[in-house]
């Protein structure tokens, strides 16, 4: 599909003949796929950014900010937006806890297993329609995290680890709650059980260097599934431009 549009926009430049063909476009994609040096271990530790208005199913419009510490700590930050161009803020996620690599992958070629355990989770929302959706869910699925009805532009913590002080292992009960709480507000990870850093040139609609990129991602029986990448937060205009679309 990205190939499609690729090829599409520099066929219709094409015709005052200052753009390439899309045979061209294809060849220096192919250039550039052979060039891409996968990084291995990958060096997670920085700060990684959307480098465009990314879409998913719905649709949903989002930007994500990502920070891994050295220590096996992290910071994820996703803002939704109700827009294509990710200028009309809708809400915000910011999750903090731990992460750790278990090695290669033995499905994906050049990514790694890793895992992400949750220790906060907090949104703001930004207008009062998705305040009462999203509150409504929470108070419901989460029952004693949040109590009454949000507020816009106000931080509500929605989930918070809790160390237990015995050996027990959580009820089914409570791990049924969890789930729900979990699935309701967008918390799962299990489709981001896989990462992979890649060095490659840039493409031909990029007006920067050579790129770092970040991608998450999960396997899918025989087929695995990457979200679109991130790029660290010191390279290339475009990315350090999207920065400033985050609300405060």
């Amino acid at each position: 599909m990205l190939l499609a549009v690729i090829c599409w926009t520099y066929v219709l430049t094409a015709c005052y003949g200052t753009s390439p063909t899309c045979d061209e476009v294809v060849q220096k994609v192919a250039q550039t796929d052979k060039m891409t040096e996968i990084q291995f271990p990958p060096p997670m530790p920085g700060t990684w950014v959307s480098d465009r208005c990314e879409v998913r199913p719905g649709p949903e419009y989002l930007l994500r900010w990502h920070w891994y510490s050295e220590n096996g700590t992290y910071t994820h930050n996703t803002f939704v937006y109700g827009d294509e161009g990710c200028t009309k803020a809708l809400w915000s996620r910011c999750i903090k806890g731990k992460y750790g690599l278990r090695g290669k992958s033995w499905l994906t070629q050049g990514a790694s297993q890793v895992d992400f355990n949750l220790d906060e989770v907090m949104f703001v929302v930004y207008s009062t329609s998705i305040a009462q959706d999203l509150s409504a869910k929470a108070n419901t699925s989460c029952p004693g995290v949040v109590v009454g009805r949000w507020l816009p532009e106000v931080e509500y913590i929605v989930y918070r680890h809790q160390e237990r002080n015995d050996s027990k292992e959580k009820s089914k009960e409570e791990l049924d709650r969890e789930r729900a709480c979990m699935s309701l507000l967008r918390l799962s990870y299990e489709e981001v059980g896989l990462v992979r850093i890649q060095k490659r040139p840039p493409m031909p609609y990029d007006s920067w260097g050579m790129r770092e990129e970040l991608l998450l991602g999960e396997a899918k029986g025989k087929t695995t599934v990457f979200h679109d990448p991130m790029v660290r937060a010191n390279q290339g205009k475009n990315a350090q431009s999207r920065i400033y679309y985050f609300p405060a």
